[in-house]
């Protein structure tokens, strides 16, 4: 973008998008997309980056990408983690340093779920988020540091009879502080069984507001569909295709993730590498 938006800019946008979506009219998607495609880095920066968090059991499937470590709660905080309970900073440095060569590092905490609703769980969360962002920063300083998913996803806002969109601007107000701390955004394209027109649509929005921050942008992508109860069901190969295509036109780098291990099957691989990682 060559200026931020501002909040009122935002909130008309969403609004135009919303009452875009509802009537079918697509024209608004379609300013976006140009304006990404003429903006194609948030940061100016020409290459794109692929990067891969899958877990598959075979350690010679095909190149996906250059290995990025995502750490989980469990990771971090050990098991049984309370979100209630101050950081152990000491803790978590330690195990922080065990990454120390690594050049980026994507943290994935759901637990602490910022949302519209409680100011005093909301303000608890950005606390432990920055706190967590400082500790990162003071333990490997030369890590570039994003978080799993943010910002979050405008879609079930967008795609609500009954528009959730205030809650979802107060969410994005919320979430400011933590996308501040952020060196690289990492929000999650999530496909619910959206048709093709719709995907495009969605991903637009999504990838317009993650570039109002002027950020560098990595969408989180899958082969998996995110819709289904163990996200295992394989995304139909013309949306995968459709992604990637929209990712890396549009954004800085492409993050490749798979929830859990997972076993190589390459003829979803086949039909779409020359596409997304080749």
């Amino acid at each position: 973008m060559k200026a931020l938006i501002s909040g009122l800019c935002i909130v008309l946008l969403l609004s135009g998008l919303l009452w875009s979506y509802h009537n079918k009219q697509l024209d608004i998607v379609s300013l976006i997309n140009n304006e990404l495609a003429n903006t194609p880095s948030s940061a100016g920066k020409a290459t794109f980056d692929l990067l891969d968090a899958t877990q598959f059991d075979d350690s010679m499937y095909p190149w996906l990408g250059f290995p990025v470590v995502i750490l989980s709660e469990t990771d971090l905080f050990g098991v049984g983690f309370d979100v209630t309970a101050p950081l152990d900073e000491i803790r978590v440095k330690q195990v922080l340093l065990k990454y120390k060569d690594q050049k980026r590092l994507i943290l994935n905490i759901p637990g602490w779920q910022i949302t519209s609703g409680v100011d005093s769980i909301n303000k608890n969360h950005v606390k432990n988020f920055l706190q967590l962002i400082k500790c990162v920063r003071e333990a490997l300083p030369q890590v570039d540091v994003g978080v799993f998913g943010m910002p979050y996803s405008p879609w079930d806002a967008l795609r609500s009879e009954n528009s959730n969109m205030a809650e979802y601007l107060k969410t994005l107000d919320n979430l400011k502080p933590v996308i501040d701390a952020l060196d690289t955004l990492y929000p999650l394209f999530q496909v619910k069984g959206e048709g093709e027109s719709d995907f495009s649509y969605l991903m637009g929005v999504q990838l317009y507001i993650a570039k109002t921050y002027g950020k560098p942008v990595y969408p989180i992508a899958s082969h998996n569909a995110i819709y289904s109860e163990d996200n295992k069901n394989l995304m139909p190969v013309n949306l995968i295709k459709q992604q990637c295509k929209f990712i890396r036109k549009n954004a800085n780098g492409m993050v490749w993730w798979a929830a859990d291990k997972d076993i190589w099957e390459d003829h979803w691989y086949d039909e779409v590498a020359n596409i997304c990682f080749i």
